[in-house]
């Protein structure tokens, strides 16, 4: 699966060549509770939904597809000050979600894992902003009497923003 924006990659397709072009839209919500103040446990509900397209040559669209995941997750975070309203972060998360091939209704099991670092801003106590690295995946489990009878690996990965409110 494509980033949004991503630059399509060509790829044989019997005797024609065709592209892929793909969206994602994809928020999660999360509780925590901090067994110390520089480490906290988390759990909450994660919502990913794709778009993708595959284009012919001439840039036209054979196919349009959409995949919705959502499921719970349970995490881990922490980090440290840096000085001066700075702090170091990281988090690692692991779900199960249950995903569905919305044009043929296929439901089926995936795993999601992720792992995030980077670094906060705090500039009143229960706000935060956070720039950083992260690298995801979700592991799809195609049930038995699926068509498609492949495993699929979903990896998004690359630098996000973000906000935090803690109360």
């Amino acid at each position: 699966m494509l980033a949004s924006g991503a630059t399509p990659t060509p790829a044989p397709l019997g005797q024609y060549t065709y592209r892929l072009s793909g969206s994602r839209k994809e928020y999660d919500v999360n509780l925590g509770y901090y067994l110390s103040p520089s480490i906290a446990l988390t759990v909450g509900m994660k919502n990913i939904k794709q778009t993708y397209n595959s284009l012919r040559a001439d840039g036209s669209i054979f196919y349009t597809g959409e995949t919705d995941y959502n499921g719970p997750i349970v995490g881990i975070t922490g980090g440290g000050s840096l000085g001066h309203n700075f702090a170091f972060y990281g988090n690692l998360s692991y779900g199960f979600l249950n995903g569905t091939y919305k044009s043929t209704n296929t439901k089926f099991d995936a795993t999601f894992n992720s792992t995030e670092l980077g670094i906060a801003y705090r500039p009143i106590s229960y706000l935060s902003f956070l720039v950083g690295y992260k690298y995801q995946t979700i592991d799809n489990k195609e049930p038995n009497d699926s068509v498609y009878k492949d495993v699929g690996l979903d990896v998004t990965k690359g630098f996000i923003l973000g906000a935090n409110l803690t109360f």
